[in-house]
Order: C-alpha cells, then structure tokens, then sequence
C-alpha cells in the first residue's frame, strides 16, 4: 500500500480516525499538565564531636579539662536519632509550601545523615535543604541539652559532601507530549487503514458472490 492509498484509507475511515486521535490528544494535554518541573537537592551532614569532648576524651589531657560526661559514647547514636526525628512533621513544617525532605541514616559511614530536598523550582529545593540542615544542627543540640551535656564537651554537625547545585527530575514535558502525539497519529492511521482493508476486502467477496449466477433447482411435476 502507498502513500495515496494510505491517505483514502484514513480519508474513508474518518470515523476511526479522529476519536482516536482525539483520545491521545487528551491524554498528551493530560500529561504535559501533570509532570510539572521538580528539583532536587542533595547534601550530608556528619556529626563528629566538638574540640572539648575530644580534649576531655583523650587519656593523655592535662588537668583542668572539662570531664566527659557526655552520656553519648558515640556520634552514630546520635546520627540514628537526628536522622529519625527530621521525617517528623513538625519538621517538615518548617520547609518551604510545595517542598519535601528525606533525611537518612548511611549505614557504610555510621556518622553521616543523608539529605535531600524536592520542590517545584530550584530556589525552593535550594531553601528547604537551608532549612533541613538547620534543623539538623538544632535537633543535634536538643537532644543532648535534654540529657544536661554541657556546651563544651557537645557533639557537632558539620557538612559532609557539601551542597550539590539543584538537578531537574522530571522528564521534559515538551518532549513527551509530541511523542504522545505522534504515538496517536500511528495508532489512528493503523486502525483506519486496517479497518478499511477489512472492509474493502468484505465488499469484494460480496460482490463476487452476488456476480455469479444463482443456481435453479427444477422441481419435476
């Protein structure tokens, strides 16, 4: 079949033509309103303990050192606790409208919490991951002030792999949408063309039937 033949298919199979294409359509608009941009926004933070709980930890400090009563003995139980309660709502709360935090506990390196941010734009990723790692740093502080750990033998947080630039994470609306369009104009030209082969195909066997000549059956008296 050409090309001329195609376009007389679709031409006669209209009706099939365009509500196909109409459905896919619709679901191109569909699609380009709902894969709005997002951004995305990685960071770690390590917690490490401050210069006054590693002088009063040393065995080796002179006299006057500050003692370690830190009931923390490590950085990772903290890391394990402060990464917890950042999936709080109260938390999540504090982060700019339209944006979401994933903090998590890296089990490879015990000390660090993995962060990352979403949002609509990339200011608004860039802003909540601000506003995630203060909330680190103050969560940290909170739950050794809780247990009356002096300021000077605290652990720390400090940044980890540093702020990564804002990545895009959805796919390009523009392009998804002229694919979804052009998977519609195939799919309708298919059913047209198929439809109409059937049908001319019928139409041929019909009227080459009904060109023979019908047999008669004589009846003897």
């Amino acid at each position: 079949m050409d090309v001329i033949e195609l376009l007389r298919a679709c031409v006669r199979r209209w009706y099939v033509l365009l509500p196909v294409f109409a459905v896919f359509a619709v679901a191109a608009v569909g699609l380009f309103d709902a894969s709005r941009p997002a951004y995305r926004v990685s960071a770690s933070v390590t917690v490490v303990p401050s210069p006054g709980l590693s002088a009063a930890r040393d065995i080796t400090a002179p006299e006057g050192v500050t003692p370690d009563t830190n009931p923390f003995g490590s950085p990772v139980v903290l890391a394990v606790l402060v990464s917890r309660n950042l999936g709080l709502a109260e938390v999540s709360s504090q982060l700019p409208t339209g944006s979401a935090l994933v903090a998590e506990w890296d089990g490879r390196r015990p000390t660090l919490i993995s962060l990352e941010t979403t949002s609509g734009d990339a200011a608004g990723a860039q802003q909540a991951m601000a506003t995630a790692e203060a909330a680190t740093r103050r969560l940290l502080e909170q739950l050794q002030a809780e247990r009356g750990v002096p300021s000077e033998i605290t652990f720390q947080a400090v940044g980890g792999e540093g702020l990564d630039f804002p990545v895009r994470i959805t796919p390009d609306r523009q392009r998804m949408t002229i694919v979804t369009l052009a998977a519609g104009v195939l799919t309708a030209i298919t059913l047209s063309t198929v439809l109409d082969v059937g049908l001319r195909r019928r139409e041929a066997v019909r009227a080459e039937l009904s060109s023979r000549p019908r047999a008669t059956e004589t009846v003897d008296a």
